[in-house]
């Protein structure tokens, strides 16, 4: 799978369709009858793509296999609450239409996307750090770069009535790859909906709040280190002024880590900092919405 390298320094690397803070019980998931659109030469071509990618893993000693992923076919934000409406879609098909585009389906719209909707988060210690993962050589995609701690929405999170469960998915992403059980996290809310701008993938970004120093977090880390995803954890300091040399001195980062960063800011600091911040690292503002309705 090819990395794509750095983002323009003239647009960010993000877009955010939903920048507002929600406790779980204003996140709700209802099913949706939406698969991916397609015709038989996309789907040969998807095929060819994934035969491509599992031989070029096995070369490169790197994890990919299919499966099961909830996919987002639309949602509506609107007051205190987010609809999410989930569908289902799998691995293959997002390697075939979000990261490869084949046949240009990118330009066809959403409709043509696996658009598997990601679930990470920013994990802040109790003495003010913000957390991310150095990915490793082991990924599919990305490798090396810094990342939000999480994955995508899988079969153990669908719920019996057909949907998937988006706080309990997170927590499960989050207690897999940090030395930490799930009674840990002191507390856990949405802080917005983006998407790479390349892959134009959707994520769900959450922030997890543990009772537990950013040092004692990274030495359990080291000494549990293994085939996990990520190789090393690196740490922000939550203050106004750190955010940005942050990200300009810990690159490569990835498009939604860096839009992790804004957002934490946006929602502490304010709508003034998050301008300043998008300025200086992209020449521009990055859009944001609050209150929104998007369908595929």
């Amino acid at each position: 799978m090819t990395d794509r390298g750095p983002t323009s320094a003239d647009r960010s690397p993000f877009l955010i369709d939903v920048a507002r803070k929600y406790e779980r019980a204003a996140v709700y998931g209802v099913p949706a009858d939406s698969p991916r659109r397609s015709n038989p030469q996309i789907e040969a071509a998807i095929q060819q793509t994934w035969e491509d990618e599992i031989s070029l893993a096995a070369a490169c000693n790197r994890a990919l296999y299919d499966g099961e992923l909830g996919r987002l076919a639309g949602f509506v934000a609107v007051g205190e609450s987010l609809q999410l409406e989930l569908a289902t879609t799998c691995y293959c098909d997002f390697v075939g239409t979000n990261v490869s585009d084949v046949l240009g389906v990118h330009e066809r719209g959403p409709a043509y996307l696996a658009n598997p909707l990601g679930v990470s988060a920013t994990v802040l210690t109790s003495d003010g750090f913000l957390v991310y993962g150095r990915r490793s050589n082991r990924v599919a995609y990305h490798f090396g770069y810094l990342q939000t701690i999480g994955g995508m929405l899988e079969a153990p999170d669908r719920l019996e009535d057909g949907g998937y469960d988006v706080f309990g998915s997170c927590m499960r992403e989050v207690v897999e790859e940090l030395p930490i059980s799930e009674s840990e996290p002191a507390d856990l809310f949405v802080v917005g909906l983006v998407r790479d701008r390349e892959l134009l993938q959707p994520e769900l970004l959450f922030e997890v709040s543990l009772d537990l120093p950013a040092a004692a977090l990274d030495a359990r880390f080291v000494k549990n280190l293994g085939e996990g995803e990520h190789e090393r954890l690196e740490m922000a300091f939550s203050q106004p002024q750190a955010i940005v040399p942050f990200i300009n001195t810990h690159q490569p980062i990835t498009p939604i880590a860096q839009a992790a960063m804004l957002l934490h800011g946006f929602h502490r600091w304010g709508a003034g900092w998050y301008e300043q911040a998008g300025l200086a690292l992209y020449g521009e503002v990055p859009p944001y919405e609050t209150c929104v309705a998007s369908s595929v």
